[in-house]
């Protein structure tokens, strides 16, 4: 059975994995590769802290960030 991992993404992780997902390959990023499989592999937990909550939250006030 395989382990579980619970996985803490911040901010601009979180928005490429949702909004821009090829951003994030092993590619694009070869020494991510083992981290890029975490993420995608949906037997683990992502997580999002409040502070990266509170982040986008600012950035789309200040019109950094545009989420549809």
């Amino acid at each position: 059975m395989p382990k579980l991992v619970r996985i803490l993404l911040d901010r601009q992780c979180f928005l490429w994995w949702f909004a821009e997902p090829e951003r994030l390959n092993e590619e694009a990023m070869p020494s991510a590769s083992a981290a890029i499989a975490h993420i995608a592999d949906e037997g683990n937990e992502l997580w999002l802290s409040v502070a990266s909550v509170w982040e986008m939250g600012i950035k789309v006030l200040v019109w950094e960030v545009r989420l549809q």
